[in-house]
């Protein structure tokens, strides 16, 4: 009963990061369309769209309320976001579009510079072993917006760098 006084309003799912999903996804379809001959019930954008949707339920869900209350719900949050979802979504992306991609100039630069596999793999780790000091824990719980901001900077340098597969 207190959990239902409590967590009443929070328990909804999130409308307004579904569409951004799904201007995620169409704009993906248009590129499918323009840039190769994938047709979009090929297993690609399958993957895709099967990465979008859990992220989807991992974040948009009441299962993201839910994951503040119990540690094991929190830990299966974080596995599904971390070695589930960049996997399918990099799956999901044609070679074509891939390549094309990787030749915008502003990406060559910054991949050159900071995203080699393994200057990742280094930051990944030392801001996951950060994340769960218990002090900066405490800080990022007070302030929401930096605390999802990091959790999207860890999937964007994975997504980046996991990109050579």
């Amino acid at each position: 009963m207190l959990f239902d006084v409590l967590l009443a309003e929070q328990m909804a799912w999130d409308v307004s990061l579904l569409m951004g999903l799904i201007t995620i996804f169409v704009t993906y379809v248009l590129l499918i369309n323009r840039l190769t001959d994938i047709k979009i019930y090929h297993k690609k954008p399958l993957l895709f769209c099967l990465s979008l949707a859990l992220f989807y339920f991992i974040f948009g869900s009441p299962l993201a309320v839910i994951s503040h209350l119990s540690f094991s719900t929190h830990m299966l949050q974080m596995s599904i976001l971390y070695f589930i979802v960049p996997p399918f979504l990099l799956l999901g992306i044609p070679e074509k579009l891939h390549i094309k991609i990787k030749k915008l100039s502003v990406l060559k630069r910054i991949s050159k510079l900071l995203l080699t596999p393994l200057v990742a793999l280094y930051v990944f780790g030392i801001m996951f072993l950060m994340y769960h000091l218990p002090i900066i824990l405490n800080v990022l719980s007070e302030f929401p917006f930096v605390h999802n901001g990091i959790l999207y900077y860890f999937l964007y340098c994975h997504l980046v760098c996991g990109g050579q597969l």
